[in-house]
């Protein structure tokens, strides 16, 4: 009996107890999108957009098949205007454009092969960051060199590799670059189009294209290379060594740094101290 009216007077004592600071209830005035926001500041993209649409979508079911209807709002509002640029000419950001549309139409229909069993192996899209491959490549000069990564599909496309190119290489082709014997996007072109083969390794290309510069160099050849990096490849030691190898060297290296999300293991204020990713825009930011 001594022992059970102990136990009892312990568990009141500890309900009477005022609560800790961390288990205390949150203020209700506090919104869950500012909770949201406060437990992940890194998922915060500015959006950039000149034109942001108002409809909701509704998916319908005919038979055996499915497809979406706008159920409410006005599509009917004219396209947003061209942005000025002190660096491109009206003409250059419709073929800028054009570039992306391509991208998109490619992937897209990347996306239904893939969903009806025709690609071999994995795919890898780029859906929302064409701009950043396409205007980045459209900038580089012919004998500039490229390193894209796995999602920088657009930009092969504006080096010159066709859609069929690439959709051939997923599908393990032998009208594929590499005839059939690849089924991803590890290809490249060092002899026409001055294109690396992207690398699995987030990271690895850095050093690669750092090495290209300081080759070019020594051949006297003044030239640009450039390849990118996400925030999933800021906790790779490889990344900040290529990056110290050319910052010392003073390679010409260009590092396009796409803030896109893609860090699946975790945010990358927890995999990363530095803050590389912080000062990336949105793959979404206009290229002008």
């Amino acid at each position: 009996m001594a022992k059970k009216k102990s136990a009892r007077t312990t568990k009141a004592s500890l309900r009477n107890q005022a609560p800790l600071p961390s288990q205390e209830p949150k203020a209700k005035s506090e919104s869950p999108k500012a909770n949201s926001e406060q437990r992940s500041p890194h998922l915060h993209i500015r959006d950039y957009r000149l034109e942001k649409p108002s409809f909701t979508l509704r998916q319908v079911r005919v038979g055996g098949e499915v497809r979406y209807e706008v159920e409410s709002g006005d599509l009917s509002l004219p396209a947003p205007p061209i942005r000025e640029s002190k660096y491109l000419s009206r003409a250059q950001c419709i073929e800028i454009y054009r570039w992306m549309l391509l991208n998109r139409r490619m992937e897209t229909a990347l996306e239904n092969l893939y969903k009806q069993g025709q690609v071999v192996g994995g795919v890898y899209f780029g859906l929302g960051q064409e701009a950043c491959s396409c205007a980045s490549a459209y900038a580089l000069h012919k004998d500039d060199w490229l390193g894209p990564m796995i999602r920088n599909q657009g930009a092969l496309l504006v080096r010159g590799f066709s859609p069929a190119d690439i959709m051939m290489q997923y599908m393990a082709k032998s009208g594929s670059p590499t005839k059939g014997r690849d089924a991803s996007s590890h290809f490249g072109d060092i002899e026409n189009r001055n294109v690396v083969s992207p690398i699995s390794t987030l990271g690895d290309l850095i050093p690669v294209m750092a090495g290209v510069a300081l080759g070019a160099r020594l051949q006297g050849k003044h030239i640009a290379t450039m390849t990118y990096i996400g925030d999933g490849g800021q906790s790779t030691g490889v990344t900040y060594e290529g990056l110290n190898f050319a910052a010392v060297q003073n390679l010409g290296l260009v590092l396009i740094v796409e803030n896109n999300l893609w860090d699946t293991p975790r945010p990358p204020t927890c995999s990363s101290g530095s803050r590389i990713w912080q000062s990336a825009p949105s793959p979404t930011a206009s290229p002008a």
